[in-house]
């Protein structure tokens, strides 16, 4: 299997030039491994968000709580 950059796309081909009567199979489980890898860079991600706005809002409350006292 190869695979090659164009602009910010990638183009993959599986059974040239040698006959590889597996391709489509190949392809199909290559394309789902860059999906779980793209899920877990984005789970990854929005763990950090949600770390960062818990964190903000933890700080702002108990700068509200602080003032109020």
């Amino acid at each position: 299997m190869q695979v090659e950059t164009i602009g910010d796309a990638y183009m993959v081909a599986s059974g040239l030039p040698s006959v590889n009567w597996l391709h489509a199979a190949e392809v199909a489980d290559m394309s789902l491994q860059v999906l779980a890898a793209v899920m877990h860079v984005l789970a990854a991600a929005i763990q950090v968000l949600h770390d960062s706005v818990t964190s903000c809002t933890c700080s702002l409350m108990s700068r509200r709580y602080s003032a109020t006292q």
